[in-house]
Formats: C-alpha cells, structure tokens, sequence
C-alpha cells in the first residue's frame, strides 16, 4: 500500500471536530465496557492457599482461614468418620471456625459427608452444625464449621437451673423436628454429639444417619436419646445409673424423682413429667415441643418446611458414584464465604 500524502485543506474546521468528539466518544466507551467476568471454577486455586503440617497432619488451607498459633488439631475415629479438625480463624468475619479434613477414600464416611452437605444446603435449621465452607483438595474434603464452646458432657456436673434445662431439650426438640418431618432421623444424639456454647445455644453435630428412611422405631429413638440427656442433665450419676437400669418406666414411683420443695414443686412436676413422656416416646415432638416445661420458649416455633430432594439409598452405590454425588453438591453449594475475598 501507497498511503497518499494528505493535501492542505483536506480537513476542515467543522469536519475537524467530528473527528474529535467520535474519538473521545470510543474513548468513554472503551472505558466504560464491562470487564469479562471471570468464569467460574470450582478446581482449588493453589495461590490463594497455604500448605500447613499440623501434627504430622498436612493441611491445605486457604489464607481466609489460617490456623490460630499454639493450637493443635485432633484426630477422631468414630462410627462413620475418620478425620483430622484443626482450630482456626476467619479473616475476614473475624470469628473462630473449625476446619475439618475428611479422606474421601471410603464409601461410608465419603455417604456422611455428602449427606451433612446436602441437606444442610436443603434444611438449614440454627441448632444443627452448619457449613460455612466446603472444598476439596486432592483425596480429601475441607468443611469450615462455627466453633462451638463445648458438649454437652462439658456441663453435666454443672447442677444446671430449669430454665437452661429446658432450653437445651427445647433446642434438641426442635432441631429433631424438621428431621422427622422429612424423613430423616439422627440415630446419634448423646452427650458427646451436641455441641454448645456458653449462652446454652446448641447445635447437633450433624444432620444424622445416612439412611433417609426414619420409621416410627427410629425416630422414637432419638426421642428416647433426648428424655436419656434430660435424666442426666436433673439427676445425679447415682441417681441416673438407677434410672436407666429401669426397665419398665411405668413401674417407677416418678414422685420420688425431683422432689424439690413448695417453690419448686409445680416445675419439678413438669420436669417428670416430661421425662416420662420422652423416656417412652409416648407423644410426638409437636406435642413434646408444647409441654408446659418448655412454655417459655415455644414462641420460637415455626412452620417446618418439607423438601422434595432425591433419597436415594447411598449405602447401595460405589465409592465412585458418591464422590460424584458429592461433587455435583459442591457446585450446587451456595457457600456465604469466597477466598477471593483475602487475597
């Protein structure tokens, strides 16, 4: 190409000007355009994360949660689960979390992870643990929890007032209806599965046993779990190692139980009351939720939602279709937090 020289006067004042307001007019538009969004990638950004060695425990952490000094994680085996929880910090909320490591090389506690996140995404409930985070790095699953202050079996000795008492199993209750109400059941409610703070706000542990079929038998056992906790939480060890030697409650002088004195007397009745209801499973819990014992607290009632989601039986499928499962459920996830925010 031969580019002709321009001629004098090829451009004129006004077309001059033209020229000048269109050039400035891309100028505003190319400053204005949005920025292309970034596309969404659930794979761990390894820059924004921190390898960690806590007692010969490694961890990958993200920056938002660095684990607090002098505090060393815990390693637990139970039932279901084999894990590793390290005590940390939210950067950017500024409060304590829990971080747990779960290897995802069995099928069962590969099932219990998947479960506790799907339906604490479907049925959040504030007295069961919930997940503020979730992600996976390499064989394992991070979930970043509340931290909690304590169990329940932290207080037992503790010669607790009524009003907490009835608090805590108002609270046990409640986080058992919705449960119920959707199929589900617990199967694991004892003083070791409860969490609680120094308020006496609980929270169960988890959303309960996999499988997704709670019958009548079931869900009268963990009915029956909370009237065991209110038996340990009014009586002496001595007098609840005789309690639940019992075998038929209908045999046992309840009179004997709280006896309490003239102010106490019509709370103490109520207290036994109770307890002989939940011992044997004798009422549902929306009657339960409405016993005189707990009347301080059932204005906190409310309508229990019920969730059509998938139940299928985990316990049927491979190791691989669960993980699978649980990876659909971490881009479904709607997690509060983002570690884009602490760079």
């Amino acid at each position: 190409l031969n580019p002709q020289p321009l001629k004098s006067g090829t451009f004129g004042p006004t077309r001059l000007a033209v020229l000048q307001i269109s050039f400035l007019v891309l100028i505003v538009l190319d400053f204005r355009s949005p920025p292309r969004k970034r596309a969404v990638c659930k794979k761990v950004s390894w820059s924004r994360y921190d390898s960690v060695n806590i007692s010969g425990h490694l961890l990958m952490l993200p920056r938002r949660f660095p684990v607090q000094a002098g505090l060393s994680g815990t390693y637990a085996t139970t039932t279901h689960l084999k894990f590793f929880s390290s005590s940390g910090a939210d950067l950017l909320t500024e409060e304590n979390v829990i971080i747990r490591k779960t290897l995802l090389k069995d099928q069962e506690q590969t099932a219990k992870v998947y479960h506790n996140l799907k339906w604490g995404r479907l049925l959040p409930h504030p007295n069961i643990l919930s997940i503020l985070d979730a992600f996976e790095a390499g064989d394992s699953l991070y979930t970043v929890t509340d931290m909690m202050d304590g169990r329940l079996v932290d207080i037992v000795e503790e010669h607790l007032n009524h009003f907490v008492i009835a608090k805590i199993v108002y609270q046990l209750l409640s986080a058992l209806e919705p449960l119920h109400s959707n199929g589900l059941y617990h199967g694991n409610i004892t003083l070791n599965s409860v969490f609680i703070n120094t308020d006496a706000v609980l929270k169960l542990s988890s959303y309960g046993d996999v499988m997704q079929c709670a019958n009548e038998e079931k869900t009268k056992e963990d009915i029956m779990s909370v009237g065991s906790i209110l038996a340990r939480l009014l009586l002496e060890e001595e007098s609840f190692l005789n309690l639940s030697k019992i075998k038929n409650y209908n045999d046992l002088d309840w009179r004997t139980i709280l006896q309490g004195n003239t102010e106490s007397g019509l709370i103490d009745f109520h207290a036994r009351n109770i307890l002989y209801l939940l011992l044997g499973a004798r009422c549902s819990l929306a009657d339960l939720l409405r016993h005189p014992y707990l009347f301080t607290f059932r204005k906190n009632a409310g309508n229990v939602p019920l969730i059509e989601a998938d139940r299928r039986d985990l316990s049927s499928l491979s190791l691989s279709d669960v993980q699978g499962l649980l990876r659909d459920e971490l881009n479904r996830y709607e997690s509060p937090i983002s570690i884009q925010d602490v760079q």
